[in-house]
């Protein structure tokens, strides 16, 4: 009886510290950008020199204390909460939730806050033949909307699922792997929408281009495939959701047996009682 008690006490642990891991994981993923603090939870982050160069066709160019481009921006990262901008060791970030994730946007605030110039080839008459112009920033923002949504419920879904786990003794029940096994779907496909986002962002302005060249995913994005995977695992191999296996239940119990000698007479056996499940 004390393993059966152990082995449930450690189960309820488990199933507990991996909803407030996974809780965690999602707040982290959703404030990304927010604040300069929370900058270090950015999904994608984007050269500001070849991004200067691909939007408004002009290049701009480092020095030891200065940069060139649009407000001295050395690299811009985008995160849900909104966008930051990294320069000279130093952090400064804009929130908007959900994120736009609007690089343009982006780019060309800082030109007109800046008066940098802007080459006198580039003008509205001609932008239908720059890369910039094939970005639906529209279907952008309405990804970011969608994948914000899904974010917000798997948090709630994983709130949830800490305060159960705190009232029930086991994680031996319908109710808490339906929350995990739904909280897994909202996870999963939150994933594609957020590479369809960088994607749609980065692939049009920079085509060919490899990952971790002059654009590059974060550690906002690693968190979010980790909380993902933490779902898909404990689902999968968690011991709670395991099939129980059915087993015999026998007790003591007095039968009545006929001696060589044709008497009768009562004993006590071990009786099959029924099957169940452990």
């Amino acid at each position: 009886m004390s393993k059966t008690r152990n082995g449930r006490s450690l189960s309820h642990l488990v199933y507990a510290l991996f909803n407030l891991g996974v809780f965690s994981l999602c707040v982290c993923v959703l404030s990304g950008c927010r604040t300069s603090f929370d900058s270090r939870y950015r999904i994608f982050s984007v050269d500001a020199n070849p991004l200067t160069r691909v939007v408004t066709g002009s290049t701009c160019s480092l020095t030891a204390n200065t940069s060139a481009c649009a407000g001295g921006v050395e690299r811009y990262a985008f995160g849900f909460s909104g966008v930051c901008r990294l320069s000279n060791g130093s952090t400064t970030c804009k929130s908007k939730f959900p994120s736009a994730f609007n690089l343009t946007s982006a780019i060309f605030t800082d030109i007109t806050a800046t008066n940098t110039t802007i080459p006198t080839s580039f003008t509205s008459s001609n932008t239908t033949s720059l890369p910039i112009s094939k970005i639906k920033h529209t279907h952008v923002q309405h990804l970011s909307t969608a994948t914000s949504t899904l974010l917000i419920l798997s948090t709630l879904l994983n709130f949830l699922s800490l305060l159960i786990s705190l009232f029930y003794p086991t994680c031996l029940s319908s109710l808490p792997y339906t929350l995990t096994l739904l909280d897994t779907l909202f996870l999963i496909p939150s994933i594609g929408l957020t590479y369809s986002i960088f994607r749609n962002e980065t692939g049009l302005l920079f085509p060919g281009t490899k990952i971790g060249a002059f654009v590059s995913f974060e550690i906002g994005f690693l968190l979010l495939v980790a909380a993902a995977g933490t779902r898909v695992l404990w689902v999968i191999d968690a011991p709670c959701w395991r099939p129980k296996k059915l087993v015999p239940v026998r007790e003591e119990a007095w039968v009545e047996e006929t001696t060589e000698m044709g008497q009768r007479m009562m004993v006590r056996r071990w009786v099959h009682a029924g099957w169940v499940r452990r």
